[in-house]
């Protein structure tokens, strides 16, 4: 009795040590004996373009006809305008899960293939190694995410206010600047004179004595008086204003040659109407070719990423270029699942990239 005993967990001894472990895509449905031990993903690559753009407003003031018969020059902003320009570019590789590069792991458990390390994405980043990286969570939508906009249009000042000379007395308040107004004058040349007004005052503390012109309170009184003079002649000149809106877009590098990043146009800024600014993708390494076709030998398979060259530009106008690796443009390599049968060979992958980066004992 106790020599059948033995020979039943030496039989069983030698059927664990000569199984095989297994690596297939999970598109393949052979059904297994035993569940899979793994399942695991390749990274592929996305970029992401991150823009900033000028905005410049500007908008013609309510007395621009009367300024060059008033001053004897041409308003600065004869017309309402809007001016766009791209700043700056900046472009950053990014990873994610390649969803058409699944693959499930079959191994005994006397094997270290059934050791397979994972990123909290499902990338594989080792066998038999314990080099477990996160991938990065979330990316941006397509199509102009995480826009962020610091807007000032300009305003023309609306604290100033003037009533007639035959009008009753009211109370001003400390917002409102209330000022009487000679009948016979059309509003321009009331503005005008107010102008003159504000420019005489202002000369007139100049002339005073140094220690005169040295007191704080003085000096916040001239501050007052030409930021009031600067408004009151905004209405004859215009205004201007600009400020930046920042921008992100994504884009897959799947192929070589122009792809389409987002539009931008001079007067509508980020628009489909407007000129589309591309991204030039071009291989300059693509790797050794290895066969890693479904039918092939099982084995680890992992990426050989190629290297390009990216370019984003509008036109002949260039904004910014990188040379970067690109999983899903390289080839698709193998490591023998049988490697991890018998020995104690540990592999550690980019999970970035999905490249092997060391493979040791």
């Amino acid at each position: 009795m106790k020599r059948l005993i033995v020979l039943g967990a030496s039989l069983a001894v030698t059927a664990a040590v000569s199984a095989q472990s297994l690596v297939v895509s999970v598109k393949n449905r052979e059904q297994q004996k035993e569940d899979a031990v793994a399942y695991y993903a390749l990274p592929k690559n996305y970029v992401e373009v991150s823009v900033i753009a000028k905005k410049t407003v500007r908008k013609v003031g309510p007395f621009a006809g009367a300024t060059r018969r008033l001053f004897g020059k041409d308003p600065k902003v004869s017309g309402d305008s809007e001016l766009w320009s791209i700043e700056n570019v900046t472009m950053v590789r990014k990873s994610e899960p390649d969803a058409n590069q699944q693959y499930k792991v079959y191994a005994p458990f006397t094997s270290n293939a059934c050791l397979v390390s994972l990123s909290s994405s499902g990338v594989i980043s080792g066998v038999n190694s314990a080099s477990a990286v996160a991938l990065p969570d979330g990316k941006c939508m397509k199509r102009g995410c995480c826009s962020a906009v610091a807007e000032v249009e300009p305003v023309f000042v609306s604290n100033y206010r003037y009533k007639e000379v035959d009008e009753p007395e009211q109370e001003a308040n400390d917002s409102v600047v209330v000022v009487k107004k000679k009948p016979e004058l059309t509003d321009a040349e009331f503005v005008y004179e107010e102008i003159n007004r504000l420019r005489k005052m202002k000369m007139d503390i100049l002339l005073q004595d140094a220690e005169v012109l040295q007191d704080r309170g003085v000096s916040a009184y001239m501050e007052e008086i030409e930021k009031t003079e600067a408004e009151l002649y905004a209405l004859f000149d215009g205004k201007e204003a600009s400020f930046m809106v920042r921008k992100t877009f994504v884009f897959y590098p799947d192929k070589e040659g122009n792809i389409e990043v987002f539009r931008f146009s001079e007067r509508e800024g980020f628009s489909d109407n407007g000129e589309p600014v591309l991204a030039t993708v071009n291989r300059r390494y693509s790797g050794i070719k290895q066969d890693a076709a479904e039918n092939s030998k099982s084995g680890f398979v992992y990426r050989q990423p190629a290297v390009v060259s990216v370019e984003i530009k509008q036109g002949k106008k260039s904004f910014c270029s990188e040379s970067m690796e690109v999983a899903q443009l390289g080839s698709l390599m193998k490591l023998p699942a049988g490697l991890f049968d018998k020995s104690d060979f540990k592999a550690e992958f980019d999970v970035e990239t999905g490249a092997l980066i060391k493979l040791s004992k």
